[in-house]
């Protein structure tokens, strides 16, 4: 790819970034919502972790603060640089607030220091619903057909209310092609 190209298809990406809000922008942070009362961060750095350092991320919005530790997964590649970090951000009176600045800071022997703000989260074009859980299904003989329902995580006081399924089966003995 040419210069040209890559600084052309660079600056497209950060102003789609920017027109949208996303978090992509800082270094290797994805955030998503729930829209209720989690905000869940991955953090993809490429160096190892050690031992000894410890990460803690801070959310703040105009009205609240929330944070949370960020864990070391056990998925990470630590023998290729990658580490992934992971933490939940919980708000017992809910993510009421649509614009949140995300920070991390390192602790090493006693001693903070930031790592990273991010300035322009928005939970309205970050949300993540909540799985679907319960799922049932019943065969009605008389009609030949399946019946599947199942429950969500939001009720009829929450934000989201209005939502869409997709819903794949197929037999055994065939192919999803």
């Amino acid at each position: 790819m040419s210069c040209l190209w890559r600084t052309l298809l660079t600056t497209v990406l950060l102003l789609l970034c920017r027109q949208t809000q996303c978090t992509t922008g800082c270094d290797g942070l994805t955030c998503v919502t729930d829209y209720l009362e989690h905000i869940t961060c991955n953090w993809r750095v490429t160096v190892p972790h050690e031992p000894g350092v410890s990460y803690h991320l801070t959310a703040v919005s105009q009205e609240d603060e929330i944070s949370c530790n960020l864990a070391v997964m056990s998925c990470s590649d630590g023998d290729k640089g990658l580490t992934e970090y992971k933490c939940k951000l919980y708000q017992d009176m809910g993510i009421t607030m649509e614009n949140y600045t995300i920070s991390i800071k390192a602790k090493i022997k006693g001693d903070e220091k930031f790592i990273e703000t991010c300035p322009y989260f928005d939970t309205t074009q970050n949300i993540k619903p909540l799985a679907p859980f319960n799922l049932n299904v019943s065969y009605v003989a008389l009609c030949e057909t399946y019946n599947f329902t199942w429950q969500i995580g939001y009720d009829e006081d929450d934000y989201l209310d209005d939502f869409e399924y997709e819903l794949r089966y197929k037999r055994k003995e065939d192919s999803w092609e």
